[in-house]
């Protein structure tokens, strides 16, 4: 099996994207980042989620930690809260609409598109009429919801959580779904699925007996039995579908192969994947990373491009 580059380009790019919206208020990019992902980011400007660039100016809020001001020091421009340097190139920002792209995410889903803010990490996106009166599309950003957020899932008799880097906790009677597993490529664009479509996927396997992966009948690759690498995929697999922390993750590793390393958590995890990709180049379709780095989550089931 197969993957062309545009792709994996593709999906990477739609997972930043995703980051975008969960971990900023005000979504925008740079213009080193729009060049990056400007394959998927020219669609996103055709579908208006994008719109011209403007101009951040010195006294303008930082667009990373939200709360500095920017200001020039020697030939850079940085924020004194969270220090952040800026090249010239990058007070150039792209702006991303939220409603916009979630409004196009619930008709592709098969709903009538609405955008009601219900608190701070609850949106109403769309809704349909069904045999029994009327199903709900959410949007939530983060794990958790208020009070108040709960409350209004509750009283729905009929709903869907949608979700985009951050898996909901504490809603185990709501349907909920990753966002980013309706996405499917045909002949080069993106397109959703409809919720409640018989599609869902192809499945992937990791074999714990060879360390072969499997994504369908397909046979993408091994890694060495009792290899950091296998430790590293069999810990993720015994808990497909959920993120585990890059902590928990360095923990069971070197736990396993009686090993030691300096790194941080992070680097350490990071480090793994990179040399499980070097025998499996698809591992970038089946290991999503949390964003911020948390950690990764494989998917049991994935959209082929």
């Amino acid at each position: 099996m197969s993957f062309s580059k545009s792709a994996c380009v593709m999906l990477n790019s739609l997972l930043f994207l995703l980051e975008c919206f969960d971990y900023q208020s005000h979504p925008r990019l740079t213009t080193s980042e729009w060049l990056e992902h400007r394959e998927l980011l020219g669609f996103a400007q055709s579908q208006n989620w994008l719109s011209q660039k403007s101009k951040t100016e010195i006294g303008d809020l930082c667009r990373f930690c939200e709360e500095g001001v920017l200001a020039i020091v020697g030939d850079r421009v940085i924020c004194p809260k969270c220090f952040t340097y800026f090249k010239k190139q990058e007070l150039f920002n792209w702006e991303l609409s939220r409603q916009t792209f979630l409004e196009w995410v619930s008709l592709g889903l098969g709903f009538q598109a609405t955008y009601q803010r219900i608190g701070d990490q609850l949106l109403l996106i769309g809704n349909r009429p069904i045999a029994t009166g009327v199903e709900w599309l959410y949007y939530q950003i983060g794990t958790r919801l208020d009070l108040t957020e709960t409350k209004r899932l509750n009283a729905s008799q009929s709903s869907w959580v949608l979700w985009g880097t951050q898996a909901p906790e504490g809603l185990p009677h709501i349907r909920s779904i990753a966002l980013w597993d309706q996405f499917y490529f045909d002949q080069g664009t993106l397109k959703l699925r409809s919720l409640g479509s018989d599609r869902v996927g192809t499945s992937v396997r990791f074999d714990l007996q060879t360390g072969e992966l499997w994504i369908g009948q397909d046979r993408v690759g091994e890694v060495s039995f009792a290899s950091r690498e296998y430790y590293f995929l069999k810990t993720l697999w015994e808990s497909q579908d959920r993120f585990v922390s890059y902590h928990e993750l360095k923990q069971k590793v070197t736990e396993a192969t009686g090993t030691t390393d300096e790194r941080d958590s992070a680097t350490y995890c990071q480090r793994l994947k990179h040399l499980t990709k070097a025998k499996i180049p698809q591992i970038d379709l089946i290991l999503v990373t949390s964003g911020k780095g948390q950690g990764y989550r494989f998917r049991s089931r994935i959209t082929l491009p």
